[in-house]
């Protein structure tokens, strides 16, 4: 509100309770200049949702994430802390088809072994294999594994929280990764720090070797 000489502006008032509804405003994104003409390009989009049911339960995020995936046109999506249950995974299918027709499905969750949080963190690749108008044909997916290797197996954190999916395609490795961060306690700032046994470390390695 517009300030007068006798009486001063006044701050609106906050909404009691948790704000709801759509997702968070987002900075355009930076663009690199357009390839050379004939260049083979590989669009990859990465999103965190933190909570993909949370998504479907939001017809604003939806329509968010769905003008995101027709502006962007990408041939690889990663969808970071998706939340889901394994049980989960099957409802989504088909609510992830509609929105990626075409695109091939891999998905992570924390909680398969015993004693692993359940509903938590999370990782998805949707891939392109249909062919599309105007664009290069779809990358050919080689492998795809969950975790960081079996150097780490032991690690319950990379290995069994659903935060790692690594897709070898024909020209480019590519791997999708939710980072553990140090909590509110900082109980894993150690583990994520430490030179030769924290998780950017342990990263670091596995990527090299790939």
């Amino acid at each position: 509100p517009a300030a007068t000489d006798d009486a001063p502006a006044t701050k609106p008032k906050k909404p009691k309770g948790k704000a709801t509804g759509g997702p968070v405003a987002r900075d355009a994104t930076p663009r690199a200049p357009a390839p050379a003409a004939g260049a083979q390009v590989l669009k990859i989009l990465s999103v965190n949702v933190a909570g993909l049911r949370a998504v479907f339960n939001d017809d604003a995020k939806v329509a968010t994430l769905k003008g995101l995936i027709e502006g962007e046109r990408p041939d690889v999506l990663a969808i970071n802390e998706h939340k889901l249950q394994e049980s989960h995974v099957e409802e989504m299918r088909p609510r992830m088809a509609e929105l990626l027709p075409g695109f091939a499905q891999h998905w992570t969750c924390s909680g398969a072994e015993a004693g692993t949080k359940k509903g938590y963190s999370g990782v998805a690749l949707f891939v392109r294999e249909a062919e599309a108008a105007g664009a290069p044909p779809p990358p050919r997916v080689v492998a795809v594994s969950t975790g960081m290797g079996a150097a780490n197996a032991a690690d319950p954190i990379a290995a069994h929280e659903g935060r790692l999916l690594t897709a070898e395609l024909e020209s480019v490795v590519l791997v999708a990764a939710y980072v553990p961060n140090s909590g509110q306690d900082l109980g894993r700032l150690a583990y994520r720090t430490d030179p030769a046994t924290g998780w950017d470390a342990k990263l670091a390695a596995y990527c090299a070797a790939l």
